[in-house]
């Protein structure tokens, strides 16, 4: 009676009749207000539930800089200039010198750093926007290389389980990252050796199936 009674209703009749208003109130006064929003609940919270201390010297630099590369990707991919790809090469440049002068930071830390340096890397590839020299070529090859070693995604029967029933990933998982940046690497001329043959066949007996399909769905690129 105080919920009709509140919104301005009329109880139905014992006949069953519909209610009927009863007359307009001067305010919309409910019982009950709901309020949502989205964002993060903090600034890299998502690592610090994992125990890492973001504050930390080798830390905090690092993390800045994966989240400007990010941006930066971001940029690039929007604008699809020359100017703007080779200040990204640039910057990939200078994250993987940081990412390098702090191999102290956490595990977590280094994944994020290693899973943006790799989509950076494969953003500028796509696009083949402008020539990159052999300096750039070799920094995609050390960048992916590396990221290659990374023990994220974890593998294991809990996740080719996983991967059975939704076949989907979370990020950053920089090895999955690497492992498509190689086979886009083997399709520049004059890249695909040995070295890149044998990380190829490593992808494809991962551990974690993420990583098999990241290779699996992109063979056929090869016979471009």
């Amino acid at each position: 009676k105080r919920l009709t009674d509140a919104i301005g209703w009329r109880l139905p009749s014992p006949a069953g009749s519909a209610p009927t208003v009863t007359g307009r109130r001067d305010s919309n006064d409910r019982l009950v207000r709901f309020e949502s929003s989205y964002g993060a609940p903090e600034a890299w919270w998502w690592i610090k539930r994992q125990g890492v201390d973001t504050d930390k010297d080798d830390n905090g630099p690092v993390l800045t800089a994966a989240k400007a590369l990010d941006d930066a990707r971001d940029t690039y991919k929007a604008s699809r200039t020359d100017e703007a790809g080779r200040q990204l090469m640039h910057d990939i440049g200078s994250v993987d010198e940081l990412r390098s002068a702090h191999d102290n930071a956490d595990r977590p830390v280094l994944d994020y750093v290693d899973d943006a340096l790799c989509k950076a890397v494969q953003a500028v590839l796509d696009e083949r926007r402008f020539t990159l020299t052999a300096d750039d070529l070799a920094l995609a090859r050390k960048i992916a290389l590396r990221a290659l070693q990374s023990s994220n995604p974890k593998g294991g029967s809990d996740a080719e389980a996983s991967f059975e029933n939704s076949p989907s990933w979370s990020s950053p998982a920089p090895r999955a990252e690497a492992a498509t940046l190689v086979i886009t690497l083997a399709r520049h001329d004059g890249q695909l050796d040995d070295e890149l043959r044998n990380c190829i066949d490593a992808a494809l007996a991962d551990s974690n199936p993420v990583v098999r399909h990241h290779v699996t769905i992109r063979l056929n690129c090869l016979w471009d």
